[in-house]
């Protein structure tokens, strides 16, 4: 079994802890990223030190503003390919609802969130995410790594 390091969230006002874990394998319409960067939002400082917004579970991998690049592929994968740079948007939705087909997914009612609900990529050297959650990845240009909420917006905005 391949294993990642990966910095988990277990308890407010603790330090993270740097744990050797299973590394995630791609599944159908999945793609696994090697993160390359990864931003720190206030939305981490409130789970980490405030307990103000909880996980779903713990321990758990926070950081929903990552990006990087793709080291694998699932079974039904279209439009992307290993090496492609994507920025991930921290917002998995349901891509079906009026909502989403609006482009205003950050209010689809299905919505989980990458570090929130779902393991994220702070601290992590691989994430797998899906490419059938709408929109969830948008590739960018070389010379940059977004690490932010700010860069997939821009991108996305681009594309």
């Amino acid at each position: 079994m391949k294993t990642m390091k990966a910095a988990r969230f277990y308890q407010v006002g603790q330090p993270l802890l740097l744990e050797e874990i299973p590394r995630p394998q791609p599944g159908p319409e999945e793609v696994l990223i090697r993160v390359k960067a990864c931003g720190i939002c206030g939305s981490d400082i409130h789970i980490v030190y405030e307990g103000v917004t909880p996980t779903a579970f713990q321990p758990i991998i926070l950081g929903h503003e990552f990006s990087g690049e793709i080291a694998e592929v699932g079974e039904g994968v279209e439009g992307w390919s290993v090496g492609d740079r994507a920025a991930v948007n921290c917002i998995v939705s349901c891509g079906n609802c009026p909502h989403c087909l609006s482009g205003n997914e950050q209010i689809c009612l299905q919505r989980r969130l990458l570090g929130i609900q779902i393991n994220g990529g702070k601290g992590a050297s691989w994430v797998s995410t899906s490419t059938a959650d709408w929109p969830n990845m948008r590739p960018f240009p070389s010379g940059t790594w977004p690490g932010c909420r700010t860069g997939y917006p821009l991108i996305r905005a681009r594309s």
